[in-house]
């Protein structure tokens, strides 16, 4: 792997690992790509980066987006919210495309963008960037950034006309996701006259021409379903940009509707209240279900759901952990107070009320619960394969891996969760230590430690010699692409940090050398910059070395 130098902008960070016989004798391999305390030439001179605010985003390119913060002549203190936007747009170097105080783009009224947030930025295959930003006359924006255009456009504001209700007013934006085309997908709340019909939630779905479409509605008629009207809505969606959400009816809201969108882009129920469930039971009936966190993901045709059962004189006649079909069929992961094959008898499922659940294009359904040992019920990481096998990832009271001694994992964090297209599962936790790492799960069930407080790497890319740092902090906010990279924010006990990124080494029975990592940046605390502009970066490579990442990994 070559170490590539990014003018102005110091060390840059990539992690790439080899696969070799064994978990421990993975080598892995770090450089430093964007140090802190680096000149941002596109701003202009005496302005520096200081670090990075939330998680980076990492396409499926390898290309990194993320927010950060600047010092520079005559910055004044600003709110800590404040931030900025950049990206390189294929050049070497990253030039700010976005920053506090610039004139929001038009149509609307001239007023300075104030809070600019990474919070939930979105990072397209095509090189768009979607960020959340106010001005003083809309407090919630969405705006998107062209690599074509090379300028900002509106997608949606807030305290505006809601796009296809006649009257109806735009009150949030609840969040957003970006299909690989550079299309949004938007989770808002509409508020209609008094006298129409039309409020609450609803997820609008972008054209390529720009057009806001509904396509999904927490109010009005819900298709499929006759004679209901919704009287709320949980939106999902995954990358490939398919939509999916549960819809509430009745008086209390109890009756559910699980409407995906299908093949042919209509929408239609998946599952509902009340229906038959031959597939956990002859006599059940669905009662009740709840979605994942993040219940799609790239391209799934599923979405992972824990569901409830009602039988003849037995209205909580059980649960499970299911990947539900757009066709309405499902696949059970886990059953509520069983115990799964090749586990021990008492180790039983005891509850799925805190689960996050993932499906991965390749069927696999990963997921949290609660999971009885000899003396009590702990937290646990799982997956279940298309067969129906379920391995145990990462369990509390469990041996930590790659760490020394005896420590084991005090604390899953259910919400870092994240999978990638391929099955490989990355997660943070806790360890009886008190303190924080990440670990990454393999196809073949191989846990690996990528990153840990107190940790000292190597970040001499070279092997020629060394430059070890210790990993002081990390931010929790981590991005995982579809080839295996893994972009985070860092900093080290000397005072330098930058965005990392892993490539989460093959299994040993894979091929070696999955070639070349991507670049990254770091954070450091936000007090250290309270008083700083703030900006989000975004990062392209160029052609020529993006053909030669695709040749030197065999991916692609």
């Amino acid at each position: 792997m070559q170490l590539r130098n990014i003018p102005g902008w110091g060390i840059a960070i990539a992690l790439a690992a080899v696969a070799s016989a064994g978990d421990a004798d993975r080598v892995r391999t770090y450089e430093i790509a964007i140090d802190f305390g680096s000149p941002v030439p596109s701003l202009g001179e005496g302005f520096n980066l200081l670090g990075g605010e939330y998680g980076p985003r990492i396409n499926n390119h390898g290309r990194i987006a993320f927010s950060g913060a600047v010092d520079g002549p005559g910055v004044v203190s600003l709110p800590p919210n404040s931030q900025v936007v950049m990206t390189d747009s294929g050049n070497p170097d990253f030039e700010v495309i976005a920053r506090n105080r610039d004139t929001a783009p038009p149509p609307l009224r001239p007023f300075p963008l104030e809070a600019i947030t990474g919070q939930r930025m979105a990072f397209a295959d095509s090189g768009d960037v979607h960020f959340r930003v106010s001005t003083t006359a809309n407090p919630n924006l969405l705006l998107r950034w062209s690599p074509g255009d090379q300028q900002s456009s509106v997608v949606l504001a807030s305290d505006s006309p809601a796009p296809a209700f006649d009257g109806a007013e735009l009150t949030e934006i609840v969040t957003s996701w970006t299909n690989p085309a550079g299309s949004a997908l938007v989770w808002a709340r509409v508020v209609g006259p008094p006298e129409s019909s039309v409020g609450g939630d609803v997820i609008y779905a972008e054209t390529p021409s720009g057009e806001l479409i509904p396509r999904i509605k927490g109010f009005g008629p819900i298709p499929g379903v006759p004679d209901k009207i919704a009287t709320g809505l949980t939106a999902i969606a995954n990358k490939a940009g398919s939509v999916a959400g549960v819809v509430r009816y009745g008086s209390t809201g109890s009756g559910q509707v699980l409407l995906m969108e299908q093949a042919d882009s209509s929408i239609s129920p998946a599952l509902r209240t009340g229906q038959a469930a031959e597939w956990f039971h002859p006599s059940a009936t669905v009662r009740s279900f709840g979605i994942g966190r993040q219940a799609m993901h790239a391209g799934s045709e599923d979405v992972g759901v824990v569901v409830g059962f009602a039988m003849p004189g037995d209205d909580d006649a059980g649960a499970v952990v299911a990947a539900v079909n757009r066709d309405g069929t499902a696949r059970i992961a886990a059953t509520l107070g069983e115990a799964p094959a090749g586990f021990e008898p008492y180790e039983a499922f005891t509850s799925f009320f805190r689960s996050v659940i993932n499906v991965s294009d390749s069927g696999d359904t990963v997921f949290t619960a609660d999971i009885s040992t000899e003396t009590r019920s702990v937290q646990g990481l799982f997956r279940s394969s298309l067969d129906g096998t379920l391995e145990r990832i990462a369990q509390e009271g469990q041996i930590a891996p790659g760490l020394s001694g005896d420590l084991t994992f005090r604390d899953i964090d259910e919400l870092s969760l994240q999978v990638n297209a391929a099955g490989q599962v990355v997660f943070g936790a806790t360890t009886s230590d008190q303190e924080e790492g990440i670990w990454a799960c393999d196809s073949d069930g191989s846990v690996l430690l990528l990153v840990r407080v107190g940790m000292t790497i190597d970040v001499d890319p070279s092997r020629a010699a060394e430059d070890l740092r210790t990993i002081q902090n990390f931010s929790p906010y981590f991005d995982l692409n579809d080839r295996g990279q893994f972009a985070m924010h860092v900093y080290f006990d000397d005072g330098t940090g930058g965005v990392l990124v892993a490539q989460i080494p093959a299994p040993p029975s894979a091929i070696m050398g999955l070639g070349s990592a991507a670049l990254c940046l770091t954070r450091r605390k936000r007090e250290r910059y309270s008083a700083a502009r703030y900006l989000i970066l975004v990062h392209h490579d160029d052609a020529a070395r993006e053909y030669a990442y695709d040749r030197d990994s065999h991916i692609g």
